[in-house]
């Protein structure tokens, strides 16, 4: 979101945009350095860490991930590789103009209000000035700056994250974080234990099954997330009920696995759609042009709080670890009330529908759907030409 964000801001001259980033490159996930199989950095400024894999390629079409302005290049795959969305972003800073105002290798240590503040702001009427303080990592220095404004633009796939389950804690075998996950070739010939339903888990399970001799599949969900035997090395069971130091203790019976590898995937896989980030960006800086004006900070958390109960309490509405999600016929309702009260149009028609025909695919249980073809044709048609398996 930080270079949308620049981006969006550049072509205005009320405007002094200043993006920190603590990595050394620009890419941010989508990075997959030389080295990073070795070593499974978790600090997000050393430059072996990553959270891709090698064979990963993306779960939603180009055309749906493409920044406002700035197409893939002519060629590429619906479903591209790592190298080529890293590719990309470079492309479209260098495109854009904005490595010039990234700082690369800063860290920020603080951001504060600046209480009682009486400097006069173009933005007075969100709130205060900010310190924000940041550090060199190069210079092991650290320097603070007052800011109008500051947009958080972190991401949601820093911190790995592993469910509670009973008896883990000991398991003496080897566990493994998907966002640790590098190369099939280190599963060859073992047994592994996934851990989870979603898209994160049905990627690395395909990947796996190229060299690995089984896999367990452990989800929630009721049904199958292969169909038609595709991968006969896989089997597919209940989330474990118990651990104890050799084994899985599952609803249906024990499985032997201290030679296992464990494998939790992401809590969150679904690549964000474009549109959404572009639409959050023009909206805030409406905010800062004056053009919307927010509800105070007490009636937005009332609405929050509302909201969450509404989504968790209503028999058809959301699981608890999902009820921050926004189902897919919201979410166009949400864009369109961005867009009606900052005065943009949200997205072209055919990107709901571009949207619905990708999660289908993501969702079909047929692990070729990522050899489809997924294409914009313009802002109201596309094609999708399927992939057998």
């Amino acid at each position: 979101m930080q270079i949308i964000f620049y981006k969006c801001h550049s072509g205005d001259a009320k405007y002094e945009v200043v993006l920190f980033e603590q990595a050394n490159r620009i890419g941010g996930v989508w990075n997959y350095p030389a080295g990073c199989e070795e070593n499974l950095e978790k600090d997000p400024a050393s430059p072996f860490y990553s959270r891709m894999y090698k064979n990963m390629r993306t779960n939603l079409p180009t055309d749906l991930m493409c920044l406002e302005g700035f197409p893939f290049p002519q060629g590429s795959r619906s479903y591209c590789d790592v190298q080529t969305v890293n590719n990309y972003l470079e492309g479209y800073a260098k495109h854009f103009h904005l490595s010039e105002h990234i700082k690369l290798s800063h860290r920020i240590v603080n951001i504060a209000p600046q209480i009682g503040d009486k400097e006069n702001t173009r933005v007075a009427a969100i709130g205060p000035r900010w310190t924000v303080t940041y550090e060199d990592l190069q210079q092991s220095s650290e320097t603070s700056e007052i800011f109008d404004a500051v947009l958080i633009c972190t991401g949601k796939y820093h911190s790995p994250y592993i469910p509670e389950i009973s008896g883990l804690k000991h398991y003496r075998g080897p566990i493994l974080h998907s966002s640790e996950y590098r190369d099939p070739e280190q599963f060859r010939t073992k047994t592994v234990l996934v851990i989870g339903g979603g898209p994160s888990a049905t990627d690395i399970t395909t990947d796996m099954a190229t060299t690995a001799q089984q896999i367990i599949v452990a989800k929630r969900k009721i049904g199958s997330l292969f169909h038609n035997n595709q991968l006969p090395n896989v089997l597919e069971t209940t989330m474990p009920k118990t651990f104890n130091e050799k084994e899985v203790v599952l609803e249906d019976g024990f499985v032997p696995c201290l030679s296992t590898r464990m494998a939790f995937p992401l809590l969150v896989a679904l690549v964000p759609i474009t549109p959404l980030l572009d639409c959050q960006v023009k909206y805030f800086k409406a905010i800062l042009d004056g053009q919307v004006q927010l509800p105070s900070t007490d009636d937005m958390l009332l609405y929050n709080a509302s909201d969450y109960h509404r989504r968790t309490s209503d028999p058809k509405g959301s699981p608890r670890q999902v009820a921050h999600g926004l189902p897919e016929e919201a979410a166009w309702a949400y864009l369109n009330e961005l867009g009606k009260e900052a005065g943009f149009d949200p997205y072209d028609p055919v990107v709901p529908q571009l949207t619905k025909a990708a999660f289908e695919a993501i969702f079909s249980g047929n692990p070729a759907y990522k050899e489809h073809l997924l294409h914009r044709i313009d802002a109201n048609s596309f094609k999708h030409i399927k992939a057998t398996a």
